[in-house]
């Protein structure tokens, strides 16, 4: 506008005009300009949840996960079984002697090593074995690992540990 009152001035332009409409002048203020009014809360309704939908995969996960867990941390029963596998009847075999063919028989052979260690030998295995570690002969030195020797006494027939 400043631009053309310039114009027409300076004589230039004396017929000119914009076409344009003024909008009337209105006040921000206004009831209808509010926004309206919450309703009452409405009180909450107990409903039963529904069922957790069903994922296959993660119910396989689930399952591959548990089956992972219980064969990383063999128990007694696991343990039990491969030294019944390297030790004949009431014989006495050491470790270093002992050959480790799969994932499960290195396992097995890791948690009866530690049971020697510490001497916390389980219930289960020490109704069949007595475990002894033998830090001062030749280790176990095999492709899975190296370790101190340890030696595997098997009972001929299951007896109880008498509390030391």
């Amino acid at each position: 506008m400043r631009r053309l009152d310039g114009l027409i001035a300076r004589g230039r332009h004396a017929n000119a005009t914009v076409e344009w409409s003024l909008e009337s002048l209105r006040s921000p203020w206004s009831e209808f300009h509010h926004a309206p009014s919450r309703e009452p809360r409405k009180p909450i309704e107990l409903k039963p949840l529904g069922d957790w939908p069903d994922d296959p995969l993660y119910e396989l996960r689930k399952k591959l996960r548990r089956q992972y867990i219980e064969r990383i941390a063999p128990g007694p029963k696991e343990v039990q079984r491969f030294l019944e596998t390297q030790v004949p009847v009431a014989g006495t075999r050491e470790a270093r002697f002992m050959a480790l063919e799969t994932v499960d028989d290195f396992l097995a052979f890791d948690a009866a090593r530690r049971f020697a260690l510490t001497n916390e030998i389980p219930l289960e295995v020490g109704l069949h074995f007595e475990l002894e570690f033998a830090p001062d002969s030749p280790p176990h030195d095999s492709e899975w690992l190296r370790c101190s020797n340890f030696i595997v006494r098997r009972y001929a027939t299951a007896r109880r540990r008498h509390a030391q």
